[in-house]
């Protein structure tokens, strides 16, 4: 008996066969079949048969139904974030039915929140919260594959999040102060800042430059004519802590009031004879918005 193959639709699949070919008893086909869609394909191989001078009307049909290779696709619109920002991962495979695994997830010190072997579908995101309990940055490495109709990719794609902490600084409570020279500064950065810088905000008087021991920024405002009577602002800003990244240098202001202290002068010593019954006094006042007195002696 000779079977052969009379036609085949490969239906936009990838064979090797032509028609018409001839078949044996116990012959295999054994093309390969590739799909290069998103979708299965059903290729159809139609035989007839004949022997001996006679024929069947057949046809005889046989179909084999070829799965395509899954891909997938990551798409990571935040490979960096503040601590406390959410992660913005999409996963898409645009083949039929398939599934995007999470093989691994190395947070490499920093805490999130899943674990291998979850499963994604076209189009789902990661925007998990990702906390770094260190000073400094922290990569996590995510690694995915994907499987549809039973078919895998082998091929592994990773994409990785790098968490930074966002800096703190801190000044002293506002406060009132008489008429210095100069006022000493003194501030507190954390968490990620390495740096900070005091400037004036408002104020006409110079300011030292900065100088950062460990977490205490300090500097030294020399304080200005017109200062005196008025509020002045001063800051502390902590540096970038990640360049172009997310995080932002953070500040905090001191209100500091400077009231104009009191000036009056006595008046030159006097010398004057015993009989006199009193005594001119001579003081003039400068600046004494409160009024002023005399004390001292055992007169009156």
């Amino acid at each position: 008996a000779v079977m052969r193959l009379t036609s085949v639709n490969y239906n936009g699949a990838v064979g090797t066969l032509t028609a018409p070919q001839n078949y044996t008893n116990g012959s295999i086909i054994t093309e390969s079949l590739m799909n290069p869609t998103n979708n299965p394909i059903i290729v159809t191989y139609n035989f007839d048969v004949s022997a001996n001078g006679c024929s069947n009307a057949g046809p005889f049909t046989t179909t084999v139904t070829v799965k395509p290779s899954p891909v997938f696709t990551i798409t990571n619109a935040a490979s960096q974030v503040c601590e406390g920002t959410q992660t913005n991962i999409t996963l898409n495979t645009p083949t039929f039915g398939g599934q995007v695994r999470l093989d691994a997830v190395n947070y490499n010190g920093a805490t999130g929140t899943l674990t291998a072997g979850q499963l994604f579908t076209d189009g789902q995101k990661i925007t998990e919260v990702l906390v770094n309990p260190t000073n400094l940055p922290i990569t996590a490495t995510y690694t995915f594959s994907v499987s549809a109709n039973s078919c895998s990719n082998p091929v592994q794609q990773q994409t990785t999040v790098t968490i930074t902490r966002s800096p703190t600084v801190s000044v002293p409570a506002d406060y009132t102060i008489c008429e210095p020279i100069s006022i000493p500064l003194t501030g507190t950065i954390g968490a990620s800042a390495v740096s900070g810088l005091w400037s004036i905000i408002s104020g006409t008087g110079t300011l030292s430059a900065t100088n950062v021991s460990g977490t205490t920024v300090t500097a030294n405002y020399t304080v200005g004519a017109t200062d005196i009577g008025n509020t002045i602002t001063l800051r502390l800003t902590t540096n970038d802590p990640d360049g172009p990244g997310p995080c932002s240098p953070v500040f905090d202001d001191i209100n500091i009031k400077i009231n104009r202290a009191a000036r009056i002068t006595a008046g030159i010593d006097l010398a004057q004879c015993r009989d006199q019954a009193s005594i001119t006094l001579q003081g003039a006042i400068t600046y004494a918005p409160n009024g002023v007195s005399w004390s001292g002696g055992t007169g009156s």
